[in-house]
């Protein structure tokens, strides 16, 4: 099976926030018969199970088993995402950021992430922090992208550690406080993100002598 294709969302977000939520769909494909998992899905979707409909979401995004179809990948994640799966609304506001499958509007896009922070998904806090401290198609709110940062860390997203990390070493958005740095510095690297750990590492020993 060839190799999932993640969209990107500012400075490759989008990877990180997927990752975990493409194994949902894709091990099963690789566990069974294509077409009949499609099948499964479709009947799920169409009885009012919101995870079918994500899951054709995510197989039409990808192409896995079907011709690749972005605008029925869209509906199927607004159908979804109406539904109350959130992950449907944070993927559906992937693609408005970057107009695959519907027409491109930012507006909307960050509307959709602010949804699915709201239903509790850690990758949607993560997104709308990153257009809140960047100030893209939002006013720049930095201590808003540390509180949405925040709560990306606390749902266990790395770049939320580290994105939080930053803010804490050069006090923007928040009161500068080098401890607390090092601390979320700490969380992203023990999660497995490498530039959390050579932060950590500088912070601990300025002198650069480990």
């Amino acid at each position: 099976m060839k190799k999932i294709v993640m969209i990107a969302i500012g400075l490759g977000l989008a990877a990180q926030i997927q990752a975990d939520d493409l194994n949902k769909s894709v091990e099963t494909l690789k566990a069974g018969d294509t077409k009949k998992m499609i099948e499964v899905f479709t009947k799920a979707c169409e009885s009012g199970n919101m995870v079918g409909c994500y899951n054709l979401g995510m197989v039409y995004e990808a192409g896995e088993g079907v011709k690749q179809d972005l605008p029925k990948a869209a509906g199927y994640y607004q159908k979804s995402c109406e539904g109350g799966d959130m992950l449907g609304c944070r993927n559906l506001g992937i693609m408005y950021a970057n107009g695959e499958g519907v027409k491109q509007d930012k507006s909307k896009a960050a509307e959709l992430y602010q949804k699915a922070c709201e239903g509790k998904d850690a990758g949607g806090c993560l997104a709308l922090g990153f257009m809140y401290e960047s100030g893209r198609d939002v006013k720049q709110d930095k201590p808003k992208a540390a509180e949405l940062y925040g709560k990306a860390c606390e749902g266990n997203i790395p770049l939320g550690c580290l994105g939080l990390g930053l803010m804490y070493e050069s006090g923007e958005g928040v009161k500068q406080d080098k401890e607390k740095a090092k601390e979320f510095y700490d969380k992203a690297c023990k999660s497995g993100d490498a530039d959390g750990c050579e932060r950590y590492k500088k912070l601990l020993n300025p002198s650069g002598n480990f």
